[in-house]
């Protein structure tokens, strides 16, 4: 396969992916998860910015030995084994990704509401038009996919570049109008927060999750054991900074103790700042960071199936190409089926509290962390001889990041029950490798 990409490209795919939806509309967890403490809230952002460049430069060891495109579905049936890859695979096709896809389709929703002015009487009816709004845009950018890869590729490259304008917009006028330092002093002296305050460590992986998706691109990256793992630690710092810039300065211009439950805080510091006309403006351009976010995964989620099915991992209808869309139809309209599954799922979830101060996607998020480990000690076994430092120490260091965030985030104990229910995924996945390889040996 030919090598086309250059480290540019590489390190734009891994900020594109990162930079999306969740530091909007998760700035206001991670602080009421802290107590309101600013100087928490950033200890969290550093905790998964390092738990992400250890984990890439260790994943990325693995991407420098194959070829195979896949990226860790890839690398957890080539390096571990095919029923661990084939629970891998189903674990990221039908809760991951999908799980991902209801949460910023929801989100996507109640910021176009905000947009236009529409409020409703009872958050019963509020929670039914989000998911509603989210579960409209899924199928719109699936048609869209579908129809035309080409525009959906062109909606994702302008997206990736509006999405930075109103981070750095309010980052900017946050630390230079607001008051970051009384802001930070404050919370400096009163660091007695929440004993559980690392259980917003879930609500920070959700705004730095889809880093793992870089890896995907190695096997046509020019120089990939170079340019891999500098996109892998430059890129996570750049947005550490650009992360923890606007969370102090979103801060600053609404202090946690001035935060209304009902209105979103980035809309709160733009009217503060802009008034209402300027707070359109800046939701305007959320809106379309949060939409290019969810193309992406619908992107993501297209071809996902048809790739399982073609190693054998799904049933093999799913492999099918459709010459007529020069595409997987059928591996298309089962992962839109069940990303549709999802946001009902979503929808239940929040109408009725099932799940606390989070959502189903954050379960998923710290499940992928402790399957993340198996291929982190899998380099351990492959490289800890030839190389102490990357071949120990760093895998090392991204085992005890991802630790961190897992059992941090089990402060919300009702996290570890939706777990356990995914986990019925991933052994599925691996029965039916067993049931494969059962019926190869007949």
């Amino acid at each position: 396969m030919q090598r086309r990409y250059g480290l540019p490209t590489a390190m734009t795919m891994v900020v594109g992916i990162v930079i999306g939806s969740g530091i909007f509309f998760k700035s206001d967890a991670i602080l009421r998860d802290t107590g309101g403490n600013i100087l928490l809230g950033c200890a969290l952002f550093l905790i998964a910015a390092l738990s992400i460049v250890f984990g890439g430069l260790t994943l990325a060891q693995l991407a420098a030995r194959t070829d195979d495109p896949g990226g860790i579905t890839a690398y957890a049936g080539e390096f571990v084994g095919e029923k661990f890859g084939s629970a891998m695979g189903w674990f990221q096709t039908f809760v991951y990704l999908p799980s991902l896809v209801s949460v910023v389709s929801y989100a996507s929703g109640m910021y176009i509401c905000q947009l236009f002015g529409w409020s409703f009487g009872s958050s019963a009816v509020s929670i039914g038009v989000w998911c509603g709004i989210g579960g409209g845009m899924t199928l719109l950018f699936f048609l869209m996919n579908i129809l035309s890869a080409k525009l959906g590729g062109y909606f994702q490259n302008c997206a990736t570049v509006l999405k930075l304008i109103p981070l750095f917009v309010l980052a900017v006028a946050g630390l230079i109008w607001g008051e970051p330092a009384q802001v930070l002093s404050q919370s400096a002296a009163h660091l007695s927060a929440p004993i559980n305050w690392l259980a917003g460590i879930g609500a920070v992986a959700f705004a730095f999750d889809g880093w793992v998706v870089s890896t995907s691109i190695c096997h046509e990256l020019k120089n990939s054991k170079r340019n891999l793992p500098f996109a892998l630690t430059f890129c996570p710092i750049f947005i550490l900074i650009v992360y923890i810039a606007y969370f102090v300065g979103l801060s600053s211009l609404v202090p946690p103790s001035e935060i209304d439950p009902a209105t979103p805080q980035v809309y709160q510091a733009a009217r503060a700042l802009f008034g209402g006309f300027g707070a359109k403006l800046v939701l305007i351009f959320v809106v379309i960071s949060m939409l290019g976010t969810l193309n992406g995964m619908v992107l993501g989620s297209i071809r996902l199936p048809h790739s399982l099915a073609v190693s054998g991992r799904l049933p093999q209808n799913y492999a099918q190409w459709n010459s007529r869309f020069d595409m997987p139809l059928r591996s298309a309209l089962l992962a839109l089926a069940t990303s549709l599954l999802w946001i009902a799922l979503h929808f239940v979830t929040q109408e009725f509290g099932l799940i606390g101060n989070s959502d189903v996607s954050e379960a998923a998020i710290l499940l992928n962390y402790v399957l993340l480990c198996v291929l982190y000690c899998k380099v351990i076994k492959l490289e800890g001889r030839k190389h102490p430092v990357k071949g120990i120490v760093i895998p090392l260091l991204a085992v005890t990041g991802a630790l961190v965030i897992f059992f941090g985030a089990l402060g919300k104990p009702i996290l570890l029950l939706y777990q356990v229910m995914y986990a019925v995924v991933l052994y599925a996945g691996y029965r039916f490798a067993n049931h494969r390889a059962a019926e190869s040996h007949r």
